[in-house]
């Protein structure tokens, strides 16, 4: 299992209508999914809800039903500035770093 990062700013550097608050409305989504997953009866609930085809529910099923408790780490920025860039990369540097280290051989 791989844990999944997930960055995204608040503030958008291209507002486009409501481009911007649908990529957040999926950011949020997205980590939720991978959280709680979805179960089948969550599936075929979801199909009575929207009045679809039971006939199909079958062949869809297995295409909707997934697992959740998948590590991910949301990470919302106020914008995309050098300063929160730089901040970002650091993160990932400090990461990387502590990862790579023997607990073997630390002197504390």
């Amino acid at each position: 299992m791989v844990p999944c990062d997930f960055i995204a700013p608040a503030i958008t550097h291209n507002p486009l209508s409501d481009h911007h608050q649908k990529l957040l409305s999926n950011f949020f989504a997205q980590t939720e999914a991978l959280a709680f997953g979805k179960s089948r009866e969550v599936v075929e609930q979801e199909y009575r809800d929207q009045a679809k085809d039971p006939a199909t529910l079958e062949h869809v099923v297995p295409f909707k039903v997934f697992e959740g408790n998948r590590p991910t780490n949301s990470i919302l920025l106020r914008e995309i500035t050098p300063f929160s860039l730089g901040a970002l990369i650091a993160l990932y540097e400090h990461k990387i770093f502590t990862q790579g280290r023997d607990p073997q051989h630390l002197h504390l």
